[in-house]
Order: structure tokens, then sequence, then C-alpha cells
């Protein structure tokens, strides 16, 4: 077998002997998807590293290019003192005017065109952090952490300052930092002494830096703890206010809430006096550098090594030197907080690296599914909600999971999914144990329809590509009609494209929307089908077109179903009765239902 070749392939001609076709085909289809995905992955980042060189390498060049115009208003100017005023040559004013009035047009439209690359650059960086980071909010509470909903709202305001830092005036200044060594090579050729001091103000700034980071730092963190707290108390505020009122606490906790207010407010005025003194730490460091820049220029004229217009020349060389420098130093709260925003995102950039590589490997879940002693139970409850569940699926074979309101039957496929985690027992794919898998390569190969419908606000076509991202227009179109959604639909005017507001909620009917769900998981072309009781909604036609679908995956995935319908019963090859947790019956569909 060739290197890197799907290992899946050496288990289809066996199959192919046995008769199983369908289960053949549905393999050979896995490979081919997963084979596409990965081959698209490259060329997505090949295209992404391209673009990005492209990005740097016109940014680099423009901000050269921009530095060294800058430098033709100071040669204006010292010619201008120096020819024009003493000659009194008007002729040679009106030509140096028209000069330097083109090179600050020139500079201008160089650095409108910086900007704008700038902040396309800086816009394609913010989306993609904004899915890392959007990533580590969702996986929180999957991976069994409480998050408080104001920690995630500020997570959320971290990206928004991330995006706006990136996007801002101190992306400019970071670019010009690196070329304000062009200026301090020209004032050591030209005005001696001179260039030693945007270097003696680099150093201050840095010295300034050092010393009150750790203020601004203690500020900031304590401003940000007192705005979670009041945040948060607020919304408990909202979503225990019939505690409140029952107990007669309305005055006791608007006493807190007052108090947390005051406190946050408190701590933000001690925040913004820390970065009031920043910025005159630094208005105080630049306006010694130009008196120090006079100063020598001063001493330069009386010994005649300079003139009144080279010193004024230099003057205005020492501020564009220093101005990049200072504006990093004033907004180095905003630089170090988008620092922290990308180690997290790079953080979550490796985790998703390593998923992506674990989800698009060729070898995927086969579908064979298997708990042995299950026990699970909800946070607070005293009974368990699952109790010793037991049970093998193979491959392709389609179960039906019925029994009462509250026997666990949609527990049982959370568990699956690891989103209900268990008190014992354990549950295997493929005989892997849940505990050991990528959570995200499973959700890659499981496909889950809950017991409410979840569409989001976009088109219909964009919901699809929500729960299967690869889909192309025709593998849409497709999943629409296995699910019974024929186009054109009265209820679709312009057909995939159509807006769904709200999720579609009073917009189309709920037996649309559940159809529109489920063309989204068959899309997914997934090994395996977690199906919680989708029929529930489902008119005539819906019902039919589901049932129809259900027979079409026998033999080529896994779906567990819960259902209570006897039509989707027996288009399943096997039902699991549960009553109070525990399985009562489990075996072929024809002896249950004969029974």
């Amino acid at each position: 077998m060739a290197s890197g070749f799907p290992r899946d392939v050496e288990t289809l001609a066996p199959e192919a002997r046995s008769g199983g076709v369908n289960v053949v085909h549905a393999r050979i289809a896995r490979i081919a998807d997963a084979l596409r995905t990965r081959a698209g992955e490259k060329a997505r980042n090949a295209a992404t590293i391209r673009v990005a060189n492209t990005s740097i390498a016109a940014l680099l060049g423009l901000t050269l290019l921009a530095n060294l115009i800058a430098l033709a208003t100071p040669i204006i100017t010292l010619a201008v003192f120096d020819f024009v005023v003493r000659g009194g040559a008007r002729l040679t004013l009106a030509a140096l005017c028209a000069s330097g009035a083109l090179a600050l047009v020139y500079e201008l439209a160089v650095r409108r065109e910086r900007a704008a690359h700038a902040t396309d650059a800086g816009a394609r960086v913010a989306a993609r952090l904004a899915a890392s980071l959007f990533r580590i909010v969702l996986e929180t509470g999957v991976r069994g952490r409480a998050v408080a909903v104001s920690t995630q709202v500020e997570r959320f305001r971290a990206l928004r300052r991330l995006r706006n830092t990136l996007t801002g005036p101190v992306v400019a200044a970071a670019l010009d930092a690196p070329f304000a060594l062009v200026f301090v090579t020209v004032l050591f050729l030209y005005a001696g002494p001179i260039g030693y001091v945007p270097l003696a103000a680099y150093a201050a700034h840095a010295a300034a830096s050092h010393l009150l980071r750790p203020f601004a730092t203690a500020a900031s963190q304590h401003s940000a703890r007192a705005r979670r707290a009041l945040a948060a108390a607020l919304a408990e505020s909202a979503t225990k206010r019939e505690t409140l009122e029952a107990l007669g606490m309305h005055e006791a906790w608007a006493a807190r809430v007052q108090s947390l207010a005051v406190e946050a407010a408190q701590r933000r005025r001690r925040e913004t006096m820390a970065e009031a003194a920043s910025d005159a730490a630094s208005h105080a460091v630049t306006s010694l550098a130009v008196i120090a820049a006079l100063w020598l220029g001063a001493a330069q004229i009386t010994t005649g090594a300079m003139t009144i217009g080279g010193v004024v020349a230099a003057l205005m060389v020492v501020w564009r030197a220093i101005a990049p420098v200072e504006m990093l130093f004033r907004a180095r709260g905003a630089v170090g907080d988008a620092g922290r925003t990308l180690r997290k995102a790079a953080g979550a950039s490796r985790h998703d690296r390593r998923a992506r590589e674990s989800h698009h490997s060729p070898h995927r879940f086969e579908g064979r599914i298997a708990a042995r002693g299950l026990v699970v139970r909800h946070e607070a409850a005293t009974a368990p909600a699952l109790r010793g569940i037991s049970f093998d699926v193979a491959p392709g074979e389609t179960v039906a999971i019925c029994g009462p309101a509250s026997s666990g039957r949609s527990t049982l496929l959370m568990a699956l999914l690891g989103l209900q985690p268990s008190e014992s027992g354990t549950i295997a794919f493929d005989g892997r144990d849940l505990r050991g898998l990528d959570r995200g390569s499973l959700r890659v190969s499981a496909a889950y329809a809950p017991q409410r419908v979840s569409l989001f606000h976009g088109t219909v076509a964009q919901n699809i590509r929500l729960m299967a991202p690869g889909a192309d227009d025709a593998l849409v179109e497709a999943a629409l009609r296995e699910a019974g959604v024929v186009l054109p639909h009265r209820a679709l005017p312009q057909g995939v494209d159509t807006r769904l507001k709200r999720g579609g909620v009073g917009q189309i009917d709920e037996s649309l929307r559940v159809r529109i769900m489920l063309a989204g998981l068959y899309a997914k072309r997934a090994p395996i089908l977690l199906l919680d009781d989708p029929g529930a909604f489902l008119d005539r036609d819906g019902d039919r077109a589901f049932v129809a679908q259900l027979e079409r995956l026998r033999g080529v995935a896994t779906v567990l179903l819960v259902t209570n319908r006897p039509s989707h019963m027996r288009a399943c090859s096997r039902i699991i009765r549960l009553e109070h947790g525990m399985i009562v019956t489990d075996g072929p569909t024809e002896k249950v239902l004969g029974g």
C-alpha cells in the first residue's frame, strides 16, 4: 500500500466480496470527500500565505517610500532658510513651495494606499482570529467548565478591541517605527550630535514604560474585575428576578449593585489616571527631546557647523523620528491587550490545526457504537437519567430509540456526543473510548439533530453549509430534495438564497424549518446520524420524505433515531425501548412491533 493512501481502502475488497455494496459506496464517497477536503485545505493555506506575503511586501515598500518622501519637507525648509531668505529669490521660493506641495500630495497618496492595505490585512487577520477566539468561547462549556455570561461577553469585547487595534493608527505607527532609523541616520550624517536626541528619547520611553507598566497593568486588571463583577450582578438581576421578588431582596440587591457600580467607577477612574500619567510622561519626553535638539542646534550655529535652516530642518526630522515611538508608547495598553488576545488565538489555532488534521484524515469513523454500563446523572438530580445502559450498534444499522417522556432518550444521544458527562460506564466508537477521542473529530463524523430546530439568520444555503461546510450548490439542492424540499418552493422565493430572518421563525412553517435542518445533516454525508425526534413537527409530505431517507440510509450510515412514531420505527432495522433510564426492549423491528 502506498504511503499516505487511506487505510479504509484495504477493507473495501472484502466488503465488496461479501455483498456490502451500499457500505462500499458510502465508504468510497467518504474517502473521496476527505481527500478533496485535505486538498482544498492545502490550497487555501497556500493562497493565504501568498496573499500574506504580498500584503507584507506591499506594506513595507509603501512605508519606506512614504518615509523617504517625508524627507522632502525638511530639505525644502533648509533650502528656503539658507538660500531663499538670504538671497530674496522669489521665483526659487515659488518653485520650492510648489515642490513641497507636490511632495505632500505624494506622501498623502502613498500613506492612503498603505492605510488601505493595512486595513485590509488587519481585517483579514481579525476575521481569522475571530473564528479561533469564538471557538474558545463555544468550547469552554462543552469541556465541562461553567463560564459566566459576563466573562464570555468580555472575551467578545477583547476581540472587538483587537480588531480596532489591527485596523487603527497603531498599525501605522508600528510600520513607521523601524524606518525611524532612516531619520536617525540622516541626523547623524547632517546634524552630528543631534542624532543622539531621538536615541535618548527611545531610551526614555522604554524606561518610562518599564516604570509605569506595573501601575497601569494593576489598574487595568482591577478595573476589568470590577466591570465583570458589575456585569455579573446585572445579569443575575435579570435571570433571578422572580427569586429576588419572592424573597423580598430588592433593596438589599439594589444596594449591592450600587456598591459594585461605585467600585467599578472608582477603578475606572484610577485606570484613566494611570493612562493620563503615561500620556503626560510621553509628552514630557518628546518636549524634552525637542528642547535638547534645539539646544544642540544653537550650539552648532554658534560654532558655524550648522545654519539656521539646517537646525529647523533637523528639528522636523527629530519629530519624525520620535512620533511613531511616542504613538506606540501611548498605545502600549492596547498593544498589550492585542498581544494577549493573539496568544490565546495562537493556542486555539494550534488546537484547531491538530483537530483539522484529525478531522480531515481519510480514516473516519465507520459507525460502530458500543455502550457498557452507562450511568448518566443530570446536575443537581437525585436519580440518574440513564442506568446501566449497554448496547452494540453495527455500522450501517438504523436504530429507533423509543419510550415515554423523561425515559432518557435525548440524554442518551447527548452522552454519545460527549455533551453530557457520564457518571460511570464507557462509550466507544469503532472500539475507541469516547474519553480518549478528539471531540471535534467525532462531531465531524456525526450529524446531530436536536429536539428544537436551530436555524440561524442567513440564507437557506448558508444554514446548510453551517452543518456541511464543504457542500457545493449541487449537494445543497440534492440534500434539500432528500429532505422533501423541491425547488422552486413557494415559501422560498429566492430558492437556496432565500434569507431566513431570526432563523425563519414566523417566516416559514415549522415543518419546512425541520426539513432545512435535516437537509444540512444529509449534506454532511456523515457516517453517524443522531436524530432526536425530528419528525415531531413534520407535515405529511415531510414525514414521507423522512421515512424514505431512513430507508435509503440503511446500510449506508449508522442512525440512532429518537421517536415514538410507528412509521419511523418500521423504517429502522432495530428498536431499543427505554423506561426510567433503562433498556427494557432491544431487538429487530419485526419482532418488537410484532410482539
